[in-house]
């Protein structure tokens, strides 16, 4: 969110709630080491929107999905229809990500190749930040073929 996020300084919403680490921050506060400014709860809000989209909506997705096995009881029901194509695939995208990079970290420290990984998470990253954030040649790509809907 605006202003912090293009300030390059590592910004944080923090809530504090407990005695002890308000006061061990504000005291980092007064001693300089921590600069802090109160929001209201509303920006806070809009903060965690794309955390709380992923956990419901890409739940939702993700549920509806063919699976083997115990199909655990969710409080969200699943839901393949209503999200705009670019978003499934985000979220198609970041199920095979979390998935295969177990299987790529496994083969490159049983081959002794940690650069086999390195590249593996290079190239989704890339990709990745192509299809979320129309970023590189990849962004372009998936602009041509997905074009971003408003508000994604």
């Amino acid at each position: 969110m605006e202003p912090y996020a293009s300030d390059g300084r590592g910004t944080n919403v923090v809530i504090v709630r407990s005695p002890e680490l308000h006061r061990l921050i504000g005291r980092a506060a007064e001693e300089g080491r921590l600069e802090l400014r109160e929001v209201d709860s509303a920006f806070v809000v809009r903060t965690q929107a794309a955390g709380f989209r992923q956990r419901r909506e890409g739940l939702a997705f993700r549920l509806s999905w063919p699976r083997r096995g115990v199909r655990p009881s969710k409080r969200v029901p699943p839901k393949f229809t209503g999200l705009p194509l670019r978003r499934m695939l985000v979220y198609w995208l970041r199920s095979v990500i979390s998935a295969q990079s177990h299987h790529v970290f496994w083969c490159a420290r049983a081959l002794h190749l940690p650069a086999l990984y390195l590249r593996w998470a290079s190239a989704m990253l890339a990709f990745y930040q192509g299809v979320t954030y129309s970023r590189g040649w990849v962004g372009r790509f998936v602009d041509r073929i997905v074009p971003r809907e408003k508000g994604d």
